[in-house]
């Protein structure tokens, strides 16, 4: 019991980033695409990068996650890439009936909030064991 609750702790912050990924591009398809500039500035320059930072942050403070902490740069900066192009570029391509491919740069700023606090992440558990008072 104790290893599979060590388990799901350890995916606890992939499994929150995917749930407010879901709601925020399930807001856009329940009405707030008629307001697209409050959704890409509450979205796009708030809600993910925060998200993906804050989130970062305690990925990178377990030791648990090892050499896979590189792993979680790609999802994070997955998910970043795939927001605007399941929301306004789908749209778009609803509307025109033109196919377009998802851009890979997309991903650059989800892996760069993810680095950042994955590397702070890393300082504070770094700082935390070194100066943890000697019993």
């Amino acid at each position: 019991m104790r290893e599979k609750y060590r388990k799901f702790s350890k995916m606890l912050p992939l499994i929150i980033y995917f749930v407010i990924w879901i709601l925020t591009v399930a807001a856009f398809w329940l009405g707030l695409s008629q307001a697209a500039m409050f959704y890409s500035i509450a979205v796009f320059y708030l809600a993910l990068p925060v998200s993906t930072f804050v989130l970062s942050i305690f990925i990178g403070r377990d030791k648990s996650w090892g050499y896979f902490k590189c792993l979680t740069l790609i999802f994070f900066g997955f998910l970043y890439m795939l927001a605007p192009y399941v929301t306004f570029s789908l749209a778009n391509m609803l509307y025109t009936g033109r196919f377009i491919t998802p851009d890979p740069v997309n991903m650059i700023p989800g892996i760069l909030c993810s680095a950042a606090g994955t590397a702070l992440g890393i300082i504070i558990q770094t700082i935390t064991v070194r100066f943890r008072p000697s019993r």
